[in-house]
């Protein structure tokens, strides 16, 4: 799946996300009420629960999990919507985009790098 596919499915799911929570105004739009980033990061980490327990106790389809994944994804989405969201600096070269990561995350990197080859 091509990233403007990805970005589609994230669009698609930001409007059924203010169709179910978007309060009426009186020109007939609608508008999500303001939560906090904390708030999102709560929204966030109940369907990471969620979606932990699925793979974990009901062995879920990966269709499963990928659909609440949509889900997480879309509400730090809307989060920066409503609060903004820092642009990464241009870096010279890819390498050079891992110099603010900390010892734990280049672990992390380098290991999915070593599994993925």
């Amino acid at each position: 799946m091509d990233r403007a596919a990805v970005y589609r499915a994230i669009n698609s799911e930001r409007d059924y996300q203010l169709k179910c929570w978007g309060v009426r105004q009186p020109d007939g739009s609608l508008q999500e009420a303001t939560h906090t980033p904390g708030e999102f990061l709560l929204y966030m980490q109940h369907y990471v629960t969620q979606a932990i327990t699925e793979e974990t106790t009901k062995h879920a389809a990966a269709a499963n999990t990928l659909d609440i994944m949509r889900k997480i994804v879309a509400l730090g989405v809307a989060c920066f919507e409503q609060h903004g969201v820092p642009a990464r600096p241009a870096t010279a070269s890819i390498n050079d985009n891992c110099d603010d990561l900390d010892a734990s995350e280049r672990a992390c990197h380098t290991e999915t790098a070593t599994i993925g080859t």
